[in-house]
């Protein structure tokens, strides 16, 4: 088996783990492939291969970083058909599944092929201008349409299936998928939805209206929203990396996405027992 690692540099705590993993996989004959945009920051530069190099050569991947890393990695290797595993280095980490105390029991677990692979889904989206797709985004959280820094409410029209729901004003919207309901979506009031429930969720930023509520809808649904009303500064972001400004009259066409993210799951690890200790849920058991 050919592994993978990527590195987010800008991490010291993250270059001292990589350095600590890649001596424990050598003393295991496991086959380590460092990407070369993260070798710089390692003094091991062994085997280091472009991430376009890796997406044809690797089996699995191991990331060391926070959300926003596991969120670059899974986009970059979407439909590639390798797995991808996460150790948390950040704070909330419900993607990164993993603690950097478990090396050790991670490593003889793959060795002895003692793992499953969850497919989550992503979602896509279409950006048309004038009639014409002007781009296509791939996410693996959310697509979010918002207003700037210093902008003035915007307004935006929401069709389900071709059927006008609502003109929604506030400083946007978000479309998640279930893996990103604990994401920005979560922090803007929407549901927390189990990763494997075929579902997409519409949550409204910071509504100028009583009525707004998040709705969830089937995967299958063609979600649609128009920029009716815009400052200059509209931005479709994806996963809260990657940008795309938008003007007025707009539309952006959202659904599940072909790709997949493949991830590497452990038996030990439940959703619901992340989900307790990322949100520190305390109460009384009786």
């Amino acid at each position: 088996m050919k592994i993978g690692l990527v590195v987010n540099e800008d991490k010291k705590k993250a270059l001292q783990v990589a350095e600590a993993l890649i001596g424990k996989m050598k003393g295991r004959d496991l086959p380590v492939y460092i990407s070369q945009e993260d070798a710089p920051g390692l003094q091991d530069k062994g085997n280091a291969l472009s991430r376009r190099q890796l997406r044809k050569e690797a089996d699995l991947i191991l990331i060391l970083g926070g959300d926003g890393t596991f969120l670059h990695t899974a986009r970059f290797f979407a439909g590639s058909n390798i797995p991808i595993l996460g150790f948390n280095l950040g704070r909330m980490g419900f993607l990164t599944e993993m603690e950097v105390e478990d090396l050790d029991l991670v490593l003889d677990n793959i060795l002895e092929k003692k793992y499953r692979v969850e497919e989550r889904s992503m979602i896509e989206g279409w950006v048309c201008r004038r009639g014409l797709e002007i781009a296509r985004v791939l996410g693996l959280n959310d697509i979010v349409i918002s207003k700037g820094a210093f902008a003035r409410i915007i307004e935006l029209d929401l069709y389900l299936q071709n059927i006008f729901i609502s003109t929604f004003p506030g400083d946007g919207l978000i479309v998640a998928s279930p893996t990103g309901s604990t994401a920005y979506s979560l922090s803007a009031g929407g549901p927390i939805i189990h990763p494997m429930v075929e579902a997409l969720i519409v949550t409204p930023i910071c509504p100028h209206s009583l009525h707004a509520r998040p709705l969830v809808v089937r995967k299958e649904e063609k979600i649609e929203i128009k920029v009716r009303r815009a400052d200059r500064r509209v931005m479709l972001t994806v996963d809260g990396q990657e940008g795309l400004r938008l003007v007025k009259d707009d539309v952006v066409k959202i659904t599940a996405a072909e790709e997949k993210t493949l991830l590497v799951r452990f038996s030990e690890k439940d959703f619901y027992q992340i989900l307790q200790k990322r949100l520190n849920y305390k109460g009384d058991r009786g």
